[in-house]
């Protein structure tokens, strides 16, 4: 009978595929870092942009500052939106 030949071909299929299933977990494994690494470098760039943001809008600001040089009720309607601003930051803070 053919039976020793069908054992033997069924035990090297599944250790084909123990081997099979062995390379996909360290496929993962390599995956899963690489993803991590990916994931922290978006979050530093967001605190980049974050930051970025932030230094054009004092650029802005000291533009339209020194833009409003005889101006000066522009200049305290820019200052009293800036300090609202804060205030408003503030308050959640403090939330």
């Amino acid at each position: 009978m053919s039976t020793p030949g069908v054992v033997e071909e069924v035990k090297a299929n599944v250790e084909r595929i123990i081997g099979i299933c062995d390379e996909l977990r360290k496929s993962k494994s390599g995956l899963l870092d690489a993803n991590a690494l990916l994931e922290q470098t978006i979050k530093e760039q967001q605190e980049e942009i974050k930051e970025l943001h932030g230094t054009i809008e004092m650029l802005k600001m000291a533009k339209s500052l020194a833009v409003a040089d005889g101006k000066t009720t522009d200049a305290k309607l820019k200052i009293n939106e800036l300090v609202r601003e804060i205030d408003k930051c503030i308050s959640l803070l403090n939330k």
